[in-house]
């Protein structure tokens, strides 16, 4: 085992994606406070390409930037790839780069699961605020001044402003921000996209600006396989680098922030999880968690494809041929044109029934339209555009286990999608909508209809069998180490892992409940609630262990004075056998007197 750090860290930190980002560069504000933040992938900085939004397909594509997990397709659910990213800033990095935060009713909903108002809306918003930096300006829910440089899919193009119209003529209300309090309603789209075009990540926002603060430790190309434990307490973290083993020591705490997928996988390599599903990956139990790996909730969305009447209106050729060269040069002069672009135009929540109070799905537009195919597919030959929608809570639930203690074998996944009747239901309801909104007269002149690979289903068992051969995810899984009120819940409200000391999760994982939308914006909020309990917590243990040092103190002050008090009463009390001073002699004793026997001062004979 190879000892790879000198001295050890107030905080080590797993993972540089949304969350991780965040912490480190919040944490390692204190020059005096020592963090460490490991980060499997290798570079200090991602890939030039992510920064360019356009080229998140060809990021996508590449098997040294995304990490590729199989899901098993379950009984109604499709056989997927799940893709996160891998590069410093995580799937920010090669994601839509949608920013999408929740509305007030989603946060409220998060605080009653998690049984503590620190996740209701008042202290979210503040921390989304505090993250943004708008380009509508601040305001009681907008920032102004953070790290996240945002904007809107502004101006509209003539597609998605009739788009806009079709959705006045369904009846939905149109906004002009899509995270307000209330999201419902259909707008322009914000994307983590600054004022030169360029895309944000977590990395670019949080890490660039901090990485060279002698305090902060980055350490890339480890992959950590367990958390050390001692005696209910986690004091490090175990990986690789190549084949040189390493161990990294924490004064402090752990904190995992490695993703929905990877954090329950590291904590049951380290013995923490049921303790049956451990032993049969053959695992050793440390400690008995029966939810870690339980509860992972993923959306699964449906893309469908509509054949457009002209070419002017679709960019499936903006990314092809010469048009690609002139579109890379119009962005690299301007920041703008389709390379500019984040993933989706317009961004909307709606209800899957009229006599609902509540939005339940999500549906996003863009004017591009990509072929059927396993994986990240590409653009159609033919004119198109997309309209993608998913549920926004689902009910169905599955699980992600270590298969084995060998830290190279991959997780197992089952997302169990579409599991209930509630959730096929909303299914069924999302196609019907998005068919819909595509056939309003907004719409006549642009669209010529759907295309063969979803017009054919047209019954409820027909969508459903669509949804086994199309559906994907959205990539927004969580809820797979949640905190909660109970005991059997992984996490407690400040998100540390009930049973072992120091050590905390952050990431997609803690989530109870979905957030609408994705998971981008909650989860780094949540890391800036994660840096304050953190800090808040060290502080209060400083002046704990403060004021006990000072009892401390004054114990020994005490019994220090107490031990001069003696000695000087000891030192003031006659010999046991003093001899006669020169010259004298003992006097007499007095008359029927009984002669003196030794004895010692009663102050002398404490014990």
């Amino acid at each position: 085992m190879t000892e790879a750090q000198a001295g050890e860290f107030d905080y080590i930190i797993v993972g540089a994606g949304a969350a991780g980002s965040v912490l480190a560069e919040r944490l390692s504000a204190d020059p005096e406070t020592r963090v460490l933040l490991l980060e499997e992938s290798k570079g200090a900085g991602g890939h030039w390409a992510s920064r360019v939004p356009g080229a998140r397909g060809w990021l996508q594509r590449d098997p040294s930037r995304v990490y590729g997990y199989h899901v098993e397709p379950g009984s109604r659910g499709p056989a997927e790839r799940w893709l996160r990213g891998r590069m410093p800033g995580g799937t920010s990095a090669v994601g839509s780069m949608l920013w999408v935060r929740g509305g007030e009713t989603d946060w409220a909903q998060m605080a009653h699961a998690t049984g503590s108002e620190a996740w209701d809306w008042p202290e979210m918003s503040r921390a989304l605020r505090e993250l943004e930096h708008h380009a509508f300006g601040g305001s009681e829910i907008r920032g102004r001044g953070g790290p996240v440089s945002l904007r809107l899919s502004e101006p509209l193009r003539p597609l998605m402003q009739a788009v806009m119209k079709a959705g006045a003529e369904s009846g939905w209300r149109l906004r002009e921000d899509p995270n307000e309090a209330d999201p419902e309603g259909l707008g322009p789209a914000a994307w983590t996209i600054d004022d030169k075009g360029r895309r944000v990540t977590a990395w670019t926002a949080f890490v660039r600006g901090a990485k060279d603060r002698p305090n902060l430790r980055i350490e890339t190309g480890v992959r950590v396989d367990r958390v050390l434990i001692d005696e209910g307490r986690a004091y490090g973290i175990e990986g690789r680098r190549g084949t040189a083993q390493l161990l990294f020591r924490t004064r402090g705490e752990v904190i995992l922030c490695a993703g929905a997928v990877i954090t329950p996988k590291i904590l049951m390599l380290s013995g923490i999880g049921d303790g049956m599903a451990l032993r049969r990956a053959g695992i050793e139990t440390k400690h008995h968690s029966p939810n870690i790996g339980r509860g992972l909730r993923d959306q699964l969305a449906l893309t469908t494809n509509w054949r457009l009447r002209h070419w002017r209106d679709s960019d499936n050729r903006a990314y092809t041929g010469a048009r690609l060269w002139m579109n890379a040069l119009r962005y690299l002069l301007s920041g703008e044109g389709a390379l500019g672009l984040g993933g989706a135009e317009l961004v909307g929540f709606i209800a899957s029934q009229k006599s609902m109070t509540l939005p339940d799905l999500m549906i996003t537009a863009a004017a591009h339209s990509q072929e059927a195919a396993q994986g990240v597919a590409g653009l159609e030959p033919e004119p198109g555009m997309r309209l993608s929608g998913h549920m926004l809570r689902p009910e169905s639930s599955g699980y992600v286990f270590a298969a084995s203690p060998d830290p190279d074998a991959p997780p197992q996944i089952e997302a169990n999608h579409l599991s209930t009747e509630r959730d096929r239901g909303r299914a069924i309801a999302t196609l019907r909508r998005l068919r819909e909104l595509a056939r309003r007269p907004a719409l006549t002149e642009f669209i010529e209809g759907e295309t063969v690979i979803s017009a054919w289903a047209k019954s409820d068992d027909d969508i459903l069998d669509l949804y086994r051969r199309y559906g994907r995810s959205a990539g927004h899984a969580v809820g797979s180490c949640a905190m909660g009120p109970d005991d059997l819940d992984p996490l407690d409200a400040r998100l540390c892992l009930r049973g072992v000391a120091r050590l905390r999760v952050c990431d997609a994982s803690i989530f109870p409940e979905m957030p609408a939308g994705g998971p981008l914006a909650p989860v780094m909020a949540a890391a800036l609630r994660a840096a304050e309990f953190i800090l808040a917590d060290a502080a209060k243990r400083g002046a704990e262990d403060a004021e006990a040092d000072g009892a401390e103190e004054a114990a020994d002050a005490d019994a220090e004075t107490a031990d001069g008090e003696v000695a000087a009463v000891v030192d003031a009390a006659p010999d046991d056998a003093p001899d006669d001073a020169p010259g004298e002699k003992p006097a007499p004793p007095a008359p029927g007197a009984q002669p003196e026997t030794e004895t010692r001062p009663a102050a002398a004979s404490t014990g």
